[in-house]
């Protein structure tokens, strides 16, 4: 009876403590998220770092800042890189216009008869009912808006780069016992090498689907192929939902531009079999080996991190469950969360 009634104190106790985090989550969003990102992609910096330093060819190797600097450099210039064909494709998308519109028309009153509507209002006219002066408005906060978090993660990244000099000090201050100290080292080098992993099988394997798509596309002559293609690549961070509203996209531009469905049909079934093939088959083979997360927690925690904290968490999702299984199964108490976090219970690859 004792038993019974500490299982059920500690499961209500486990529900309490999962509600508060969920609050904090929604109500201190805008701190939390830059926050998340900001730690997510300092570890991931110095995750390069180490990598960097550790490639000792002929036996030389760059000094531990300039690994470092380099490592910097890496990331800011895939932002920028990121930045630039985004704006390129609005640009180009934005300077044919006029085209897209008359062809979407075209569909619109060649769709509409079939259903029997015979009098199809013109996007134009779609546009004037919806009141542009709203959502551009609303578009331009959120322009402003991603702007300022942008920045608040770019401070965040500088201080935890000027903080991390005094980690060693400040660890054995607060880890008297070696012993102990030593493990919060191993864990946090186990947290960026974990996500370091993670981010490079996804980020080739994001290519690969990327360079497919945009083969397909433009195979069957589809305009603005290389965008959609990086929406593609973009998508495929986002487990399972990604890859699915990535393909969404151009197959509905397809119908538009050829005004059929037999290039859209063409773009949906070989594209996104392909990505779904890389999905499900050739993903898990190299993930297993360094990640090792349950689908259904994966899948939820996608899901609520969606709904938390937007598109920005559904990035983040994955990371954070890397580092949330990494801390409790160095915890002792909750080793086991960790292990129901996991697919088969190997939290660390090299655990047995």
């Amino acid at each position: 009876m004792q038993d019974s009634a500490r299982n059920f104190i500690v499961i209500a106790l486990g529900l309490f403590l999962a509600a508060g985090i969920v609050l904090v989550m929604i109500y201190a969003r805008a701190l939390l998220v830059p926050l998340a990102a900001a730690v997510v992609l300092w570890l991931l910096i110095n995750a390069l770092s180490t990598a960097l330093y550790n490639l000792r060819p002929g036996g030389f190797g760059l000094p531990g800042a300039i690994c470092l600097t380099v490592a910097i450099l890496i990331v800011i210039g895939v932002v920028i890189g990121i930045s630039n064909i985004i704006a390129a494709s609005i640009a180009d998308m934005t300077s044919q216009s006029k085209d897209i519109e008359d062809k979407l028309d075209d569909v619109l009153k060649r769709y509409a008869v079939l259903i029997g509507i015979s009098d199809v209002p013109t996007v134009q006219t779609i546009i004037k009912e919806i009141d542009p002066t709203k959502w551009s408005s609303a578009i331009v906060g959120a322009i402003s808006g991603t702007a300022s978090t942008a920045v608040t993660i770019v401070i965040y990244i500088a201080f935890l780069l000027v903080e991390q000099n005094y980690f060693d000090s400040k660890m054995r201050l607060i880890f008297r016992d070696e012993e102990r100290r030593e493990q919060v080292r191993k864990m946090l080098a186990q947290m960026g090498q974990q996500i370091r992993t993670y981010a490079l099988i996804k980020t080739w394997l994001a290519v690969l689907v990327g360079l497919i798509a945009w083969a397909i596309m433009a195979a069957v002559g589809l305009k603005f192929a290389p965008f959609f293609a990086f929406l593609a690549f973009l998508g495929y961070y986002i487990p399972t939902i990604g890859p699915i509203v990535a393909i969404l996209f151009p197959v509905m531009f397809a119908v538009v531009q050829f005004n059929g469905f037999s290039e859209a049909l063409i773009i949906l079934v070989v594209s996104g079999g392909l990505q779904i093939g890389i999905t499900n088959a050739v993903e898990p083979r190299f993930m297993s080996k360094s990640l090792n997360v349950s689908m259904f927690v994966m899948v939820f925690a996608l899901f609520t991190f969606g709904a938390v904290w937007g598109i920005v968490g559904m990035f983040l999702a994955v990371p954070i469950l890397v580092i949330l299984m990494i801390v409790l199964w160095n915890i002792g108490p909750t080793r086991p969360i960790a292990i129901a976090l996991s697919q088969n219970g190997r939290v660390v690859p090299d655990q047995s």
